[in-house]
């Protein structure tokens, strides 16, 4: 039961403001310890104070509620927004998706990393609708990296879409096999990303 000593924070708050376990738990109508369970059981990140308590990001708690499938409180609805995390070694594949989504960003929030590593931290931090993977990139491969997403229990709800400049059928299987959504040759074409996040396309978008 919510003990009437949670504080609940106001309406300013952003993906990236702090919380305490108490404000989490008035939040999303659990308990702090229920709270710090979620939290170990989808190893979520956290950070500590000084004194040692846990300070959890609103994004984190975000994930929280659509893995726990706990509504969004009222006062988080407008961070709520389909969300991509694309990940690429390519510098110049980066820029091109980039400014292919930057018409949309009032509808969709873009992240990017150019290595599969941090691409897992971010997706693990932001917990996307969508993950636009490389298949080839250096050290951590995009099918090795589609397998972890694929054993993340909070992500079982993220869509990945394998992207490579040669995508052949050998790749495709290997990729379906890994837990991939669906594969496509590169460029990327905006209409096909809308449509994986399930956003509406406009005439614009064709």
């Amino acid at each position: 039961m919510v003990r009437s000593r949670f504080v609940v924070p106001g309406p300013d708050l952003r993906l990236e403001t702090l919380l305490s376990t108490y404000q989490v738990g008035g939040l999303l109508q659990v308990d702090p310890v229920t709270v710090g369970r979620w939290m170990q059981r989808n190893n979520q990140p956290f950070s500590r104070t000084q004194g040692g308590h846990r300070r959890i990001t609103v994004a984190t708690v975000l994930a929280l509620a659509k893995a726990h499938d706990v509504a969004v409180p009222a006062v988080l609805r407008h961070l709520v927004r389909p969300s991509i995390v694309f990940v690429d070694d390519e510098p110049r594949e980066l820029k091109s998706v980039t400014r292919l989504l930057q018409p949309h960003a009032a509808r969709v929030a873009f992240h990017a990393a150019d290595n599969a590593i941090d691409g897992l931290l971010k997706i693990g931090e932001v917990q996307p609708t969508l993950v636009i993977l490389d298949v080839v990139m250096p050290g951590l491969n995009g099918i090795e990296a589609c397998r972890r997403i694929r054993a993340t229990p909070s992500l079982k709800a993220t869509r990945v879409l394998m992207v490579s400049a040669n995508m052949t059928e050998a790749i495709e299987r290997d990729a379906l096999a890994a837990g991939a959504d669906r594969c496509l040759n590169k460029p990327l074409a905006v209409r096909d990303i809308l449509a994986l996040l399930g956003v509406a396309t406009r005439a614009e978008d064709l």
